[in-house]
């Protein structure tokens, strides 16, 4: 059959306010920095496609805004293919993004746990 692998969007574009793409920016910088073995431009796109056997073998811990950065680090640490689909993001039609300056810090500190220690899951 075919090589499992998890499948994403990659938002090529973006039609969202510039506060917005900047951020997006700093936060995929940051992660790839602290990560280099995510190689991503876009950590949070969706959706994501995973296996669900692979997702059985390897569950995730977060319950959170890191759900997404753990299963990429899960994927690159077990060497599940991972597959970047480039698409032009949409603008947001209805309702507000959720995503607040608390958000952020519990982004960058999920982050630096998992990269330093101090909980959660620890990445290679």
């Amino acid at each position: 059959g075919p090589t499992p692998a998890l499948v994403k969007v990659c938002r090529a574009s973006r039609a969202d306010g510039l506060q917005r793409v900047i951020v997006t920016i700093g936060w995929n910088l940051l992660a790839n920095l602290l990560f280099p073995s995510l190689r991503t431009r876009d950590l949070n796109g969706s959706p994501k496609l995973v296996p669900r056997a692979w997702l059985a073998d390897h569950p995730l811990q977060s319950e959170d805004w890191f759900i997404d950065p753990e299963l990429m680090l899960a994927a690159r640490r077990h060497r599940l293919p991972v597959v970047e689909i480039a698409i032009a993001g949409l603008a947001r039609e209805g309702g507000r993004s959720h995503v607040r300056f608390a958000t952020l810090v519990e982004f960058f500190w999920n982050l630096v746990k998992a990269r330093f220690g101090g909980g959660g899951p620890r990445p290679r």
